[in-house]
């Protein structure tokens, strides 16, 4: 901490028994519904919990251990699960090996009280008991589990036995299929309700509006299912939910607005003679008066027209906004008719009615048509994927729910499933859906009834969450939900047991003055509204990390600068990066965190400079902001992690990718191609592109051939490549192999201009190459269309363990993170509010019984004109919904933090909005803090009046030694990630000898000699007589020498031959004539051999001239007592007269034949010679003919 920090006294340490509720929740006997505000130590609490499942109860009696299989644990992430898996695995593995006494100690601790020797024996023979469970110890995502179930009962939930499940690009490729099959369908038959019900969208939406609002459609499909079936609407069918729509909106599925607009004309005598009396006074009065007269005049005078001319009415009446005005009139009307303003607002009362039941008519026939587009999408998805077997997420939980709760199956299920489950365990049940929570009553439904037991074992259900934390309402949690089912288990369990909800209150992530703020920002009612269900209840902290240094610093808002006159003019590019008000901000944070690592500034808490890898920037939402702080910090050379998550299809280095891609699909494509040229694979130049693209004549790529062929060159092969590579070998080639931009390969080239950043993106690219390929035609062009039509995104793990970098992402994705300094630099923007124009579709809340509160059908208008006073109140309702949980995620934000926490935001002209983060932690700072000096670009920041403005400070002073005993893995590896590299990594490895590629003599690489000039139409023959004769060379000597004809006719009498009777003949008589010549004896006697493979080295050793691997078949080995014959069998017509016409293709292999062999045989001589088939006659082969050809 810096000298000029302002320090406030810290209050007396916390009691030594902080982790006494802990050890409470872990107790194996009794059911728990835990509270475990942030930073807690829940994950703590639920490991213990395992293991004392697992072990002996008190007693040390081994049957009161629960077996692993009957322990279920369900946590919201499979990170979630892996680390509390790896955790429970490494425990139990040091208690295999642990010292008697630690082990003992370690117990001791864990249960509460001394452990026995039965406990202790039981804890070594835990692990290899676990590693024996068929599957390990269950702890896995509820999805992972319901998948799990109807793999295991899948004719029992209806499903085929081998059913799949899709990733999510499939599902978006089936979405895609069947919306493009329904639109056909439609343009077929235009008279059907879903062609007209297209049509009626068509009039209020685009292509875009319509396709972003399938999309919303889409993604609560599993909810808009469940509506349907709720008002009884079958596959396809919308008619009980379009019912249920005009009820919800006081309307009829028949009324029509002409019905509607013919009657507004219709008024009492006595009513029309009243308007016409204020029409006279209004003629006489102002000029606004005689404004409004007049529309009441034309209204009025043309009675037969007045629904048409109601839009012309209203403007007597109503303002703009719709409102009623607030003076109908003047007093001068007022004087000449008294009565004025009351017949006025009678009248507007009347048309405000007339155009609220107009609104909910529009509403209903629009909401008509969205349910039927909806429910025909929703038919033919689900028919989609009933006709492949497959199934998506949300079905695992409806398939397994509606298996569970289908009558006397939980029993059965449950006992299939390793003979039951005893202990369940729900981690982060804030985030747990009604739909989840369905599934995890169903599996505990029978542990309460009556004694809740089988066989004597305790049944168990331990939930641990918080309701502050709940913030993925985009995924189905609701606050709501949780409490409804602690309710419902509090009934169960405390009619069995006495008490059962814990409330974990000292947090052991951060510091005292971190939890003030905290505890500060959430104190006034408005601000916990939503944030804790007893909105009476206050959120209060208790730090266990009392006497630690902490700070906490709200900076003052950084303001975009007004524009100067006059100077050099500068792109508006340079502009908006330089001087606004978010770039400046990021700067900032980059040159303070810069600071502190120059410095050498101590994180008092740890005793030891601050670390790149100690700060965490967290937003609302990935944007711009996102990208300029990125900037920034790289500018600052402070190592910065990638963002959290990637969207694929927008990273650069796919693009990049991709663009090849295209160009090499369509050639004609200038756009794509200069694309490519400026990517780093080729890495052209702005002045080098525009003068090859100016004043070009023709295409770019014919003057790209012209003007650089070497890149054209390497750009044709990307051509040729694509008409026969898959995708995966296509995007491999190019990143594995050199390019323009790279001598050593396109990867390389990527990283020197994008960074080691795009690792992750490029390999899981690669991935959903093959992906592809598994289900699709391996076409890269149809690879390209359906990776872009898709939404690719991937999650980094942002873990400071695994390296020393900052990390940026956003505050859902940090849930279950944290860092020593957290900064909070977008606190100014109500995300809600920026997505208010957008999202107009409104979905019912229902709990976990299907009950709705509000409405229980989905509700959606274009636009204001169509808000009827239902779905307005709907949508308030909803926008309170969302301020709520915006609170919460201002708490998870705040929490992260250990020690320091700063929070910033930034501005335009407009002031922060009331409610927003930054005036939430900015009216609630504690009294004690201090204004501290605030630099911006090097200069005291101002407001726009001029004024000096302050950073607002508290801090507490470290007063205990630091914790330099804990300091984590990450801290290890940071240490290590400084150390600079040794020589040897930084110098490429000296070339290791090539092992030499085997040459077979008989394949020398040189083409044999025709036996029949080139021109003949066929020489197949040729090949396939010399293999014939080779293999009955082979075959025959080791018949006896009457058989021999006999079977060489036989066999060559064979269909597969195809050999007419005269052929078999000549064949048969060139073949006898060789076995049965008297100067052949010799090489077909017994002890001959044939087809015997050889392999040696032969050659002259030395630096220039290594030697050669030789591996070929010799066709007969004749080794007498001094001599050795190689004969080599030839079938060429006509054989040359003397050896010295033999081609040298022979020469070598005979040579390579005899080298090898008289390194075999070195005290007897070789001898070569070939045996010409067509004679026959055996040519002998001197040495004088052979040296010159020797390897």
């Amino acid at each position: 901490m810096s000298a000029n920090q302002t320090h406030i006294s810290a209050q007396a340490a916390p009691p030594k028994d902080a982790g006494a509720d802990q050890a409470a929740a872990a107790n194996p006997l009794k059911s728990v519904w835990v509270g475990a505000s942030a930073g807690t130590g829940k994950t703590k609490v639920l490991i213990d919990r395992v293991l004392r499942l697992m072990l002996p109860r008190a007693g040390g009696d081994t049957k009161t251990a629960t077996r692993p299989e009957r322990v279920l644990c369900l946590t919201f992430t499979k990170t979630a699960a892996a680390e509390m898996s790896n955790r429970i695995y490494k425990r139990l593995a040091r208690w295999a090996v642990m010292d008697e006494g630690k082990l003992a100690e370690d117990l001791s601790a864990l249960i509460g009280a001394p452990a026995d020797a039965v406990t202790l024996r039981e804890a070594r023979r835990l692990f290899a008991r676990v590693l024996d469970t068929p599957g390990g110890l269950k702890i896995m995502t509820i999805h992972s589990f319901c998948q799990s179930v109807l793999k295991r009962f899948p004719v029992e939930a209806g499903l085929p036995p081998h059913f799949e499940l899709m990733d999510e690009q499939s599902a978006i490729e089936y979405l895609l299929n069947c919306q493009r099959g329904m639109i056909a369908a439609a343009r077929a038959t235009p008279d059907s309700p879903v062609a007209e019900a297209f049509a009626t969208l068509a009039l209020y939406l685009n292509q875009e509006d319509m396709s972003g609002l399938m999309a919303q459609i889409m993604a609560k499909r599993s909810l808009l299912e469940a509506i349907l079936r709720k008002h009884g609407d079958a596959a396809g069918g919308a008619a009980g939910t379009v019912a249920a729509v005009c009820r919800h909106l006081g309307v009829t599925p028949q009324m029509r607005e002409e019905d509607i607009l013919r009657g507004v004309g219709d008024i009492p005598a006595e009513n029309e003679a009243k308007l016409r009396r204020v029409l006279r006074a209004m003629l006489e009065g102002s000029k606004r008066d005689k404004e409004r007269a007049a529309s009441l005049q034309i209204w009025l005078e043309q009675p037969t027209r007045r629904g048409a001319l109601l839009g012309i009415y209203r403007r007597a009446f109503f303002n703009g906004e719709g409102e009623i005005f607030a003076a109908l009139v003047t007093k001068g009307v007022v004087g000449a008719c008294p009565d004025a303003v009351e017949i006025l607002t009678e009248e507007a009362e009347r048309l405000a009615g007339t155009e609220e039941r107009l609104k909910a008519i529009r509403l209903a026939r629009l909401n008509a048509a969205l349910l039927t587009v909806s429910a025909e999408m929703i038919g033919r998805y689900d028919a989609h994927k009933a006709a492949t077997d497959r199934l998506d997420f949300d079905d695992l939980i409806i398939r397994t729910s509606t298996l569970l709760d289908a009558p006397g199956m939980v029993g059965w299920v449950l006992f299939k499933l390793d003979e039951g489950i005893d202990h369940i365990l729900v981690d982060e049940a804030q985030d747990t859906s009604p739909a989840q929570w369905r599934v995890v009553r169903a599996l505990a439904g029978e542990f309460f009834a009556g004694a809740g037991s089988r066989d004597d074992n305790v049944r168990t259900l331990f939930v641990v969450g918080d309701e502050k934390q709940s913030i993925f309402s985009f995924q189905g949690a609701d606050p709501a939900a949780f409490a409804q089912m602690q309710d419902y288990f509090g009934r169960k369990v405390t009619a069995v047991q006495e008490g059962w909800e814990i409330f974990l209150e000292y947090s052991f992530r951060s510091t005292r003055t971190v939890l003030e703020v905290v505890d500060g920002v959430f104190a006034p009612i408005t601000a916990r509204r939503g944030v804790v269900a007893d909105i009476a209840r206050e959120v209060l902290h208790r730090p266990f990390r009392d006497g630690h240094a902490g700070l906490v610093e709200i900076w003052p808002l950084v303001q975009t600068q007004k524009a100067e006159d006059g100077g050099a003019w500068r792109m508006p590019v340079d502009i908006e990066a330089g001087d606004n008000a978010a770039s400046r901000l990021a700067r900032k944070i980059a040159e303070t965190v810069r600071g502190w690592i120059e410095r050498g500034e101590i994180l008092e808490s740890k005793g030891r400079p601050i670390r790149a890898g100690d700060v965490m920037i967290l937003v609302q939402s990935r944007g711009a902001l996102v990208e300029l702080i990125m900037r920034a910090l790289k500018e600052a050379q402070v190592p910065v992690a990638g963002i959290d998550r990637i969207t694929l299809s927008e990273e650069m280095s796919v693009l990049d990718l991709l663009a090849v891609a295209g160009f090499a699909l369509q050639t004609r494509d200038d756009l794509t191609l200069a694309t490519v040229l400026k990517s780093p694979l080729v890495g052209m130049g702005e002045e080098e592109l525009f003068d090859l693209c100016y004043g070009r004549p023709h295409g770019l790529w014919q003057r790209l051939r012209d003007a650089r062929p070497d890149i054209a060159l390497w750009l044709q092969k990307r051509i040729e490549r694509s008409g026969y590579a898959t995708p995966y070998e296509f995007f491999a080639e190019i990143l594995n192999t050199p390019c323009p931009g790279d001598s050593v390969s396109g990867r390389r080239a990527l990283f020197g201009r994008l960074g080691y950043d795009i690792q992750d993106a490029v390999d899981e690219f690669l991935s959903r190459c093959l992906h592809f390929e598994q289900s699709h035609t391996p076409a890269l062009q149809a690879f390209c269309d359906w990776f872009l039509r898709g939404e690719s995104q991937i999650k980094r793990e942002q873990d400071a363990h695994k390296a020393d970098q900052v990390r940026i992402m956003t505050v859902h994705a940090s849930k279950g993170l944290q860092a020593p300094i957290v900064f909070l630099p977008d606190t100014v923007k109500i995300l809600h509010d920026h997505n208010k124009g957008r999202v107009r579709l409104l979905w019912p809340e229902e709990d976990v019984d299907g009950n709705s509160g509000g409405i229980d059908v989905p509700l959606w208008s274009p636009r204001q004109e169509f808000d009827a006073g239902v779905y307005e109140r709907a949508r308030e309702a909803a926008a309170e919904k969302q301020m709520e949980e915006y609170r919460r995620l201002l708490y998870v934000a705040l929490t992260r933090a250990e020690d320091r926490l700063y929070i910033a935001g930034y501005r335009g002209r407009n002031k922060a909005k009331e409610g927003c983060w930054y005036n939430l932690a900015a009216e609630s700072i504690p009294a004690a803090a201090q204004n501290v000096p605030f630099e911006m670009d090097g200069a005291p920041l101002a407001d726009a009046e001029g004024n000096i403005l302050y950073a607002r400070r508290l801090a507490h002073a470290q007063t205990v030694p630091p914790q330099k005993a804990q300091e984590t893995q990450a801290d290890a590896a940071a240490d290590a990630v400084r150390q600079p590299l040794p020589d040897w990594a930084r110098t490429a490895p000296q070339a290791e000898p090539v092992p030499p590629v085997p040459l077979a003599p008989s394949k020398p690489g040189e083409d044999e000699p025709a036996a029949k000039s080139p021109l003949g139409t066929d020489d197949s023959w040729r090949f396939r007589r010399g293999v014939i004769v080779h293999q009955l060379l082979e075959i025959l000597p080791q018949l006896p020498a009457a058989r021999r004809e006999t079977a060489l006719l036989r066999w060559l009498a064979r269909p597969s031959l195809g050999m007419a009777e005269a052929e078999r003949a000549a064949f048969a008589a060139e073949v006898m004539a060789v076995l049965t010549h008297p100067d052949f004896a010799e090489i077909f006697a017994q002890g001959a051999r044939a087809e015997v493979p050889v392999v040696g080295l032969a050659g002259q050793v030395s630096a220039s001239v290594p030697q050669k691997v030789l591996s070929g078949q010799i066709d007969r080995l004749c080794v007498g007592d001094t001599d050795v014959l190689v004969v080599d069998f030839k079938t060429n017509r006509p054989p040359p007269a003397d050896e010295s016409k033999v081609p040298a293709v022979y020469l070598k292999q005979m040579a390579a034949y005899r080298d090898i062999l008289r390194k075999i045989y070195p005290d007897k001589t070789v001898r070569t010679a070939l045996l010409w088939t067509d004679g026959p006659y055996l040519m002998p082969l001197s040495d004088n003919l052979l040296d010159p050809h020797a390897p």
